[in-house]
């Protein structure tokens, strides 16, 4: 019996061995059938279709020795000196303008006249204390 079952286990084997050899080819084994022109590192065309282009990503944002462009790089300064004149302007009163006021939308509140507006800021109830303060 242990030697009719190792026979059909041999057979087993050869069987599969020829059905997983005509099932058909892989996609990028010799022979199988996909678009060079996408699919090849060559592009079917005997060059790399990435000739010329980096193909690498940096690790970090330092540039390196290779990668200098020669130019000297500006150092940037720790203080802004402007003329007195442009600084006296800057300091005169420009802290409450606001540059967009003409392009606000208008709102009921800003066409309210000062006896309506006083109702805003009627206290409406006296501020509760804490009980429990000591």
């Amino acid at each position: 019996i242990e030697a009719q079952i190792a026979d059909i286990q041999s057979r087993k084997k050869e069987i599969q061995k020829q059905q997983t050899a005509n099932s058909g080819v892989g996609l990028l084994e010799a022979g199988g059938f996909y678009d060079t022109d996408l699919y090849d590192e060559d592009g079917g065309k005997g060059k790399s279709r990435y000739e010329g282009y980096n193909t690498s990503i940096a690790a970090n944002d330092e540039m390196e020795e290779d990668e200098d462009d020669g130019f000297p790089v500006p150092q940037k300064r720790t203080t802004y000196t402007a003329p007195k004149s442009v600084l006296k302007d800057v300091t005169q009163g420009q802290e409450d303008v606001d540059p967009l006021a003409d392009r606000r939308r208008p709102t009921i509140a800003d066409r309210e006249d000062e006896y309506r507006q006083k109702r805003r800021r009627i206290v409406i109830s006296p501020e509760n204390g804490d009980p429990f303060a000591d």
